[in-house]
């Protein structure tokens, strides 16, 4: 009696690998050249435009995929970019990785990210990237940490985003302009006929790259004006770095140095986080804003819409410092020299700033 066979289970044809030979048999080229035109032969074998083409044509029919396994192995090289980033970045990192990883896949690079909460996961996270043998660095330090040296002197690139802390080690950064920054919320207050503009900031700002920066841009647009400088700056005692919310640790010393009774007319914020306690101080004095205090921020977070009243302010595109980044780390894989670039700033005017009270 024959047995039953029609509860079998019945397993799907496993497809058929593609490889660089079906391709070739396609384009109409031979193997050496579907292997040059995916770089994954050394050598001299030259082809044309038109063939470049037919291959490329013949790949996506056929749904062929480089094996980047065997291109890492013949190359000696990982085709992986290291990126190290702060948790406390959350606003910027989505658009800041997709700026990285577009501009490494023109290169055909691919970025491998980790993120740290602290020093000891910052260093862990390098220690990890360097065991998969990523060919180069984006990074973004908190401080000068001698690691990051040690690797641009063994040869692996080293490209900083965001910051310029390493800038004294030969390490070339992609960040903000914060002079322009600075600059540029002076000169709209100005515009508006404010002459008692407050740069509100951290005591540190004379040390801190970025608030150093962002004070000398407002210097400068004071002097063009012949106007005072007044520094409004307070401490860090009580500031948590990378605890957002530890910025109102500040507020009584902020609010009696700004609302006192010689207060200015208008205030440039270091971030949106001062000028969000600003409105909320004014709010408690009961002053209306702007009328009694015009204030101009920096970052473009969401709460710069939902407070009342919203927020004028200056936001560098984190898509174009990433797509930039990825630019320096090309240059450097290919040895070509390497530029430091600052991104400049996009004015966003809403409802916080106003013309300048009259007096008389």
């Amino acid at each position: 009696m024959p047995k039953d066979t029609s509860k079998k289970q019945k397993f799907p044809a496993v497809a058929k690998k593609i490889t660089g030979r079906d391709v070739a048999r396609v384009a109409g080229v031979s193997a050496q050249v579907v292997s040059a035109v995916f770089g994954r032969q050394a050598g001299n074998t030259r082809f044309s435009e038109a063939a470049k083409a037919r291959v490329l044509a013949a790949a996506e029919e056929l749904g062929f995929q480089p094996c980047m396994l065997g291109r890492s192995l013949r190359a000696n090289r990982s085709f992986l970019v290291g990126v190290l980033d702060w948790d406390d970045h959350a606003w910027m990192t989505p658009s800041l990785l997709r700026g990285i990883q577009c501009g490494l896949r023109e290169a055909g690079l691919t970025p491998l990210f980790l993120s740290q909460a602290d020093e000891a996961e910052e260093a862990e996270n390098l220690h990890a990237l360097r065991r998969r043998q990523v060919d180069a660095f984006i990074v973004v330090p908190r401080q000068r940490e001698p690691a990051y040296l040690e690797l641009k002197n063994s040869g692996i690139p080293v490209v900083e985003i965001f910051n310029n802390i390493l800038a004294g080690d030969g390490i070339p950064h992609t960040c903000q302009d914060m002079t322009s920054v600075g600059y540029m919320a002076t000169r709209h207050l100005i515009g508006l006929g404010h002459r008692d503009i407050a740069l509100l900031t951290h005591c540190r700002y004379r040390e801190n790259w970025d608030a150093r920066d962002h004070w000398l841009g407002y210097c400068r647009a004071l002097a063009e004006a012949g106007l005072p400088e007044r520094v409004v700056a307070h401490s860090l005692d009580r500031f948590v770095l990378g605890k957002v919310g530890s910025w109102h640790a500040c507020t009584a010393e902020v609010e009696e140095k700004m609302l006192g009774r010689k207060r200015p007319t208008a205030a440039v914020c270091y971030d949106c986080w001062h000028a969000v306690y600003l409105i909320e101080a004014a709010a408690r004095r009961r002053l209306r804003m702007p009328e009694a205090l015009s204030l101009v921020g920096y970052h473009d977070w969401d709460i710069c819409e939902t407070i009342t009243p919203a927020i004028t302010t200056l936001e560098i595109d984190p898509l174009a410092m990433g797509h930039a980044a990825a630019r320096q780390v090309v240059g450097l894989l290919t040895g070509r020299p390497v530029d430091n670039i600052q991104i400049p700033p996009r004015f966003i005017e809403r409802t916080s700033t106003s013309q300048a009270p009259q007096v008389g």
